[in-house]
């Protein structure tokens, strides 16, 4: 490097594995890399100790770059090593990585940055033939390992690695984010998962209570007379334990079917307080739908009140979305919690429709909801999300999604008549509509609810006949036009 403080050597090496070299105290340690890469030939030179341990390498050796980069090596121990005059030298084992970098300014051999001429490269001579042991045999000698972690650091403010490295830490920070997003999933689901244990902490199924086998307490509770009674005293203090177990909640749902109105009133406050995390669990939740489905209003009113707040959540839930949709089954959505409870799982009914989840309880609505309520799911069945489409491109693109598509054949079918037919003939409004929507996977069942529709289905018919070709050339549109009668068994 133009210096008459350097000497070098060259050193073959792949990108991906360090290599150790002697390094004299009396010098600087300079390397230069071949190419960008930072693999191939290596130019090793020897360092000064005192002088921050670093090593200095071009960017660009075949075109005899002119900036260099700071880049720190790792001692690993010191090492006795012959000159060629056979004199003894006090050396070190280095280990350096390989890395690249951006060019950066040349730095003076004090380790200032201010920028200075760099000399060209000098001629270049071989390494002893006797090289120092490698890294992991020189930490085997004292059984001390003296290297210190140098990858990664930071260089010229900017952490200064090779392509391989980089590579590797590129796919460990993947590997990481792809861990934080399952934590962050397992943490969404812990209450569901933690849930299907016992309170105890105990996850095992619970074989018995107060000394009876959960099998022989639901033989009693069908035998009935004073073998019912018996079972349902045993239950009684052991409600919540129970819902949250396999075998458990089945001997509550059926305890709660076969007691008489005040043993069963005692048995569901065992529950008030825990909606929703019985909710949330993968057994509770059938013994809340029990209560609702058995219970009188004035027994099962205190599932949506512990529920309201968070409808939205609950709605969207694989188990909560069940529970809604028996309160609009059994408790009705004309007033009370359960009407509140509703109106607000409808604050964001663009998102409602297209759901996972959610979906079914928007279907419940269309059958079961208020008039205002059902309006509220066709109003978002013409609109996509926060509102980014409206009318037919709305009623479109809803029309082919997987979940709002069942929704929409539903709200065919149980709108208003006017309203049915005001969104079947908005959807007819967009050039070869039937056609797209026949040859969608999700899309032809709204077709087929659109033949059912009274002075819209001689237009949908007229439709499918004219682009009968194109449609039998599709997986789907073929189904379609033998569910309606179109196919060609059918013509002959």
């Amino acid at each position: 490097f133009g210096s008459s403080h350097c000497t070098s050597a060259l050193v073959e090496t792949s990108s991906n594995t360090p290599f150790v070299v002697p390094i004299p105290r009396s010098n600087m340690v300079c390397a230069a890399t071949t190419d960008g890469q930072a693999n191939g030939q290596v130019m090793m030179a020897t360092n000064d100790l005192q002088m921050n341990s670093q090593v200095i390498i071009p960017n660009d050796f075949r075109t005899h770059g002119q900036q260099l980069v700071l880049v720190p090596v790792m001692p690993i121990t010191p090492l006795t090593w012959q000159s060629n005059d056979s004199t003894p030298t006090d050396t070190a084992c280095w280990e350096m990585p390989m890395a690249w970098a951006q060019p950066v300014p040349c730095t003076n051999s004090d380790c200032s940055m201010a920028p200075q001429q760099c000399g060209t490269i000098i001629g270049m001579i071989a390494l002893p033939a006797e090289m120092p042991m490698a890294a992991e045999e020189v930490a085997s000698q004292d059984g001390c390992n003296y290297a210190v972690e140098a990858y990664g650091a930071e260089t010229c403010g900017k952490p200064v690695i090779s392509a391989s490295t980089a590579r590797r830490q590129r796919r460990q920070r993947a590997v990481e984010r792809a861990a934080a997003r399952a934590k962050a999933s397992a943490l969404a689901q812990a209450r569901t998962l933690s849930d299907a244990s016992t309170s105890d902490g105990d996850d095992s199924p619970i074989a018995d209570v107060e000394g009876q086998k959960i099998e022989e307490i639901m033989e009693q509770l069908n035998a009935g007379g004073e073998a019912r009674s018996a079972a349902i005293s045993a239950l009684t203090g052991s409600v919540w334990r129970l819902s949250r177990d396999p075998l458990g909640c089945r001997a509550v749902q059926l305890a709660l079917e076969v007691a008489s109105s005040s043993e069963a009133k005692a048995l569901v406050a065992e529950l008030h307080g825990h909606v929703e995390s019985a909710i949330y669990s993968p057994h509770a939740n059938y013994v809340i739908q029990k209560i609702i489905e058995a219970m009188p209003m004035p027994v099962s009113s205190f599932v949506a009140e512990e529920l309201r707040g968070n409808a939205a959540n609950v709605a969207r839930h694989r188990f909560g979305c069940r529970v809604f949709c028996r309160l609009l089954e059994h408790c009705g959505a004309f007033g009370g919690a359960s009407a509140e409870l509703i109106n607000e799982s409808l604050a964001d009914a663009e998102e409602l429709v297209r759901h996972t989840f959610g979906h079914y309880v928007a279907k419940t609505l269309l059958e079961h909801g208020t008039p205002e309520q059902k309006q509220r799911i066709a109003y978002a069945l013409c609109t996509g999300p926060a509102g980014s489409l409206s009318g037919a491109a709305g009623l479109m693109r809803n029309a082919m999604h997987r979940n709002a598509s069942y929704v929409m054949e539903k709200a065919l079918a149980h709108l208003n008549p006017e309203d049915s037919a005001a969104i079947a003939k908005e959807l007819l409004c967009i050039n070869g509509s039937v056609m797209t929507l026949g040859q969608n996977p999700f899309g032809r069942y709204v077709v087929k609810g659109m033949l059912r529709i009274n002075g819209v289905a001689e237009i949908v018919q007229a439709h499918l006949r004219h682009d009968a070709e194109c449609l039998r050339a599709s997986k789907y549109g073929s189904r379609l036009l033998e569910e309606v009668g179109l196919g060609v068994r059918a013509q002959q």
